[in-house]
């Protein structure tokens, strides 16, 4: 088949049932905003979110899980650097990857770990952040090279982040010597001011998702406390703390000595049935339309029996999750498009379906487990065939995805991405490897968690449109990234 002329065409009965629709993708197989790039198109505002933005004193905000904490986190860092490059805050993302340098520096016992490991997790991931707008930012880079400045941040690279240094430095980091932790972080904190910037937003997140906290509250609170339960680190003048936690873990906190309710501002996030389907579930139907007017409601979709009672039971079963909403209006669309030639409009009989399969599994959800991965990995694997295999051939800079050639889908960047995992196919490849072999001399300072992210996004696009329903890049979290076996599986199921 040519390549060129299938190229951006539909591929599953899916994916030709929506575009028959009229859309250019199925709204609601993204239920993660982690590295949602189209987030923004579709965030739903439940209140307060441009005061929590405005905010200068530390904040706690707490949410049930899948309830937007980490839409929060994306949504908060697109107003400040590096996304949005006339910000005058930078942002740095204190998640998996943070969580496990400030562990591994603490000998890897959570009871070990002391403020001094946060502030410095903190102070590589800001200068990492503020290398690379010194990169892409003259006026910081002149800043930063000003005389009294430029032997502080030396100082501070050399101690915290030796890996941003053109060459090896011997005694610089002396200079920090004796220094507190508070005092370490107000120094970082002060070549933001130097930079010419207002302020570091530290976004913290993630913590019922990292492996050796996750639904263990003791464990968490051992995490927690010697940041936040620090107020000489949570109130450093310069930097602003935004703690996004499971509201699991309110109760806990409240009850500990050291959390100190009347210095934080404290927030939640709480769904109310209107939000979820004239705001999450319109909003999406919305930006994926391809018609005029757009679809703005699931009824439209549906026969007319189903239409009538569609929207008020899913706002029922998902009890105010949007994740659980997300995650029904997928199943719905994806219940409908299993038959070989799906009918234009959903039947009432595939809800009743659907309804089945939620009701009997919406314990583990209820149960804060992350019935997403469960699911996908449910239906990943009761469809293996959608997995094509995967074949980059280095040499010659072709990528195949069985029989397609899709070498011109891919920019050059995250191509490398690409060579890099598939190189690397038995292991997971962390981000200092990606950058290492996937970017440029040049341009290795300074590379941010978002680019990585960025390009590992890009890539799961084009893969999307070839296999919907296949994963063929994985998020280890607090690892990093690698490529899915069963898509390097050639046709005797061996790995490629």
């Amino acid at each position: 088949m040519d390549s060129s002329a299938s190229a951006g065409q539909p591929h599953t009965s899916l994916d030709r049932w929506l575009a028959g629709k009229g859309f250019r993708a199925n709204p609601f197989e993204r239920w993660n905003a982690e590295h949602d790039q189209d987030l923004p198109n579709y965030f739903v505002d439940i209140g307060g979110f441009d005061e929590f933005l405005r905010l200068t004193v530390p904040c706690v905000i707490f949410a049930q899980r899948g309830c937007g904490k980490t839409a929060q986190r994306q949504m908060l860092a697109a107003q400040c650097r590096p996304l949005k490059r006339d910000s005058p805050w930078l942002a740095i993302a204190y998640t998996y990857s943070g969580f496990e340098r400030a562990l591994d520096s603490a000998g890897g016992e959570i009871q070990q770990i002391r403020p001094v490991h946060h502030v410095s997790t903190l102070c590589y991931l800001g200068l990492t952040a503020l290398a690379y707008e010194v990169s892409s930012d003259s006026k910081i880079q002149s800043a930063l090279a000003s005389p009294g400045v430029a032997s502080r941040l030396a100082a501070y690279v050399a101690r915290f982040a030796p890996h941003l240094a053109d060459a090896p430095a011997t005694g610089l980091s002396s200079a920090l010597d004796g220094l507190s932790s508070p005092e370490l972080l107000q120094g970082f904190a002060m070549l933001v001011k130097d930079a010419g910037l207002e302020a570091c937003v530290v976004l913290v997140d993630g913590v019922d998702e990292f492996p050796p906290t996750a639904n263990d509250p003791t464990q968490t609170m051992a995490l927690l406390a010697p940041l936040l339960g620090t107020l000489s680190l949570i109130e450093c003048p310069g930097l602003i703390l935004r703690f996004l936690l499971p509201q699991a873990l309110e109760s806990a906190l409240r009850a500990c000595g050291w959390f100190r309710a009347d210095r934080l501002y404290i927030s939640h996030i709480s769904w109310k049935d209107s939000n979820l389907l004239l705001g999450l579930v319109r909003q999406r139907l919305i930006h994926f339309s391809r018609r005029q007017p757009p679809y703005e409601d699931l009824a439209q979709l549906c026969k007319d029996e189903l239409a009538q009672v569609i929207n008020g039971e899913i706002t029922d079963l998902a009890g105010g999750s949007p994740r659980a909403a997300l995650i029904l209006a997928d199943m719905l669309l994806q219940g409908h498009c299993q038959q070989p030639n799906p009918p234009e409009l959903i039947a009432l009989a595939t809800w009743g379906e659907v309804k089945a399969k939620w009701l009997a599994r919406r314990d583990d959800f209820v149960a804060e487990e992350n019935y997403a991965t469960a699911l996908d990995k449910r239906r990943r694997v009761a469809r293996f065939a959608d997995y094509a295999v995967l074949c980059v051939e280095d040499e010659k800079h072709i990528v195949r995805l069985g029989e397609y050639d899709i070498t011109s889908e891919i920019p050059p960047q995250d191509y490398r991405v690409l060579a890099c995992l598939y190189r690397h196919q038995d292991m997971v490849c962390t981000k200092d490897l990606l950058v290492e072999e996937a970017w440029p001399q040049a341009e290795k300072q300074g590379v941010a968690d978002q680019a990585i992210a960025a390009s590992i996004a890009r890539l799961r696009r084009v893969f999307r449109k070839y296999s919907q329903d296949a994963e063929y890049i994985q998020t280890i979290r607090g690892r990093g990234y690698r490529l899915h076996p069963d898509g390097l599986k050639d046709d005797l199921g061996l790995y490629s």
